[in-house]
């Protein structure tokens, strides 16, 4: 017969609460955007300032939420470009000036992805030969 070996507890860390947790984790922010640690000296620091064994998963927490404020900053630039480029196409059409209304279509469609100024296509046979095709419009 076997014995069940007790498994062993494994040492987590600190216990924090939502608040305390959310703390540490702008703290862990700070020290990736402005301090620019790698992930070794992230765990290094982590595992001396706070105690904390895993830092693979604060390190996973900062990065979560990194993104998810970049990404909101990202959209609100977006939209305060389109409205100044709207603003600025609308008013080249009241001063009847019509290179400031096509400026503006052109950023717009580059934003919008609609106007490409080149498309390159690659391919090859397999046997060594590539075929580069490079469409620059009419």
């Amino acid at each position: 017969m076997s014995k069940d070996k007790p498994k062993k507890k494994r040492k987590t860390g600190p216990k924090f609460t939502k608040a305390q947790r959310e703390q540490v984790v702008n703290t862990c922010m700070e020290k990736i955007l402005y301090e620019h640690y790698n992930w070794n000296e992230f765990c290094q620091w982590i595992r001396s300032e706070h105690d904390i064994i895993d830092g693979n998963r604060f390190w996973v927490y900062a990065w979560e939420k990194i993104r998810s404020q970049f990404s909101d900053e990202r959209e609100d630039m977006m939209q305060k470009v389109l409205h100044l480029l709207f603003d600025l196409n609308k008013r080249g059409r009241k001063d009847d000036d019509k290179k400031i209304e096509l400026d503006t279509i052109k950023e717009l469609s580059k934003i919008m992805g609609i106007y490409q100024t080149q498309v390159l296509s690659v391919s090859s046979d397999g046997n060594g030969k590539v075929d580069i095709k490079l469409d620059l419009g009419d």
